[in-house]
């Protein structure tokens, strides 16, 4: 039952992380168009670069190296998190790093390109 309960409580964490993620990178897609970072948008396509652009772009696009990190990283917290007792902590932790990284992607998006 205990092994359920932990299941379930690492579950709702990420879900929840990623939520909170998707919200700040929704905002900054929003102000982004309202500061003239990217072309003027739509409400569906900010919600389209809020979603599939950045897993796009994190997967496909530039972004490949750095996502490769963050998922080495991930893993590497939560195998110690699955062997260790004492670090439990460190699977929720590895999601505050997806979700980080969710929102450094969205801002990388949204800043203009340099002069």
């Amino acid at each position: 039952m205990t092994s359920f309960l932990r299941r379930h409580y690492l579950l709702s964490t990420a879900v929840s992380l990623q939520l909170v993620a998707l919200l700040i990178g929704l905002i900054i897609f929003y102000t982004c168009r309202i500061q003239g970072g990217l072309p003027p948008l739509t409400f569906s396509e900010i919600v389209w670069w809020g979603t599939i652009g950045i897993l796009r772009l994190a997967f496909f696009g530039i972004a490949i190296p750095l996502t490769a990190i963050v998922i080495a990283a991930m893993l590497i917290l939560i195998m110690c998190s699955a062997s260790w007792k004492k670090v439990r902590f460190l699977s929720p932790l590895a999601f505050v790093i997806w979700g980080a990284y969710w929102v450094f992607v969205a801002h990388i998006i949204c800043s203009p390109p340099p002069d």
